[in-house]
């Protein structure tokens, strides 16, 4: 990051005003870690962790310590994880309250702080649905407060009967693998024991819109971790998707996916790829004015790549390679759920995109779902 425009101007305070003021987004003012390896189990060596709270932080400890952790108490440390998923009522959070304050200042620079509460569902009595309900409060507040450090702050709420599935959510959470990710709160459903490391040996992966940025960026992870990798791009571009896909050993195609016979095109490009298991719908483009400016070619550009296409494109894959299961994820957008000023027409195609895979993800065929980033 230290190569970014933003991040080397954003270390002067006059800029950093002058920004604010032009209305400009700015980044933080220092570069975040953020693992530049595949997943493994070392990721967990040496890393030094405390843990309180209730039952679960002791088990999970143990866990942590096994794949290499060293747990600590009331030292500085990379990792803070405590239980607060057995806190009944809301005078209990005082309990919480004792435990983190004295710490939070042995959190180290670019540490994690992982809470453990309960899904809402879990309720068993009004108390109990008020103490969880404050849990996201307190550490969206803690993630704005530890974010000067730099550092993060997460919630995992698991389901009543408890989840074996959590090792590799505290994998990515609580290591660098999830650099500028902060304040989430995670609802878990039941799930068997996993471990990321390996986790994409064998899988093939599309990823539209390859060509450059996000796309060319998660491509390149996903070789790392161990996937085939079919990068696309539109036919202008070609030379460019093949030199990006060259350069990370993945394949490439050109297909101009707002075509009417972009769907077969594609699925006759993925059968001579092998199939495929997962496919990242990247691709998308921006027509910007503000909502009384825009003309009608330039709305129904926005909204027919972003969106039209990707329901086309899922037409033939749900009806073709994925038919029997996988993966689809959509690239919704920050400013497609909050909306934005010039942006009604991207912000319309992207909210959509959220609300999307929702509905397929109900429809059970295919797990599905939306990644919204923010200013990139």
């Amino acid at each position: 990051m230290e190569n970014d425009y933003l991040v080397r101007w954003g270390k002067r305070r006059w800029f950093r005003s002058l920004a604010k003021t032009v209305g400009v987004p700015m980044t933080i003012p220092f570069a975040l870690r953020r693992a530049d390896k595949a997943f493994a189990d070392a990721d967990w060596n040496e890393r030094r962790v405390q843990a309180g709270g209730g039952p679960l932080a002791a088990a999970f400890l143990t866990e942590l310590v096994d794949a290499g952790a060293v747990a600590v108490d009331e030292e500085a440390c990379e990792v803070i994880l405590y239980d607060a998923s057995e806190l009944a009522s809301p005078s209990d959070l005082a309990a919480l309250h004792a435990y983190l304050s004295p710490r939070l200042r042995q959190l180290k620079a670019h540490g994690r702080l992982i809470v453990i509460g309960a899904r809402p569902e879990a309720a068993t009595s009004g108390r109990f649905a008020a103490a969880q309900g404050g849990l996201p409060g307190i550490v969206r507040s803690l993630a704005k407060e530890l974010g000067r450090k730099p550092g993060y702050a997460h919630l995992l709420r698991l389901p009543a009967g408890g989840c074996d599935g959590v090792a590799p959510v505290l994998h990515f959470f609580a290591t660098e693998h999830s650099a500028f990710i902060t304040g989430r709160v995670i609802d878990l459903v039941p799930s068997p024991p996993a471990r990321l490391e390996g986790s994409l040996q064998g899988k093939r992966v599309l990823v539209t819109g390859a060509g450059r940025g996000i796309g060319r960026a998660a491509a390149a992870r996903l070789v790392l971790e161990g996937a085939k990798v079919l990068l696309l791009d539109r036919p202008e571009d070609e030379e460019l998707v093949r030199s990006a896909a060259q350069a990370i050993g993945a394949e490439a195609t050109a297909i101009d996916i707002a075509s009417p016979d972009a769907g077969a095109q594609l699925i006759a490009r993925i059968n001579a790829f092998g199939g495929v298991d997962v496919v990242v719908h990247n691709a998308g483009i921006t027509r910007d004015k503000t909502f009384g400016r825009m003309d009608a070619a330039g709305w129904s550009q926005c909204v027919d790549v972003n969106v039209a296409a990707v329901l086309r494109l899922n037409d033939a894959l749900l009806a073709g390679p994925l038919a029997n299961g996988g993966n689809l994820i959509l690239l919704s957008s920050i400013s497609g759920l909050a909306g934005n000023v010039g942006q009604s027409n991207y912000a319309a195609a992207k909210a959509g995109l959220a609300e999307l895979a929702a509905f397929i993800a109900k429809q059970g065929k295919v797990r599905c779902n939306a990644v919204a980033p923010g200013f990139i």
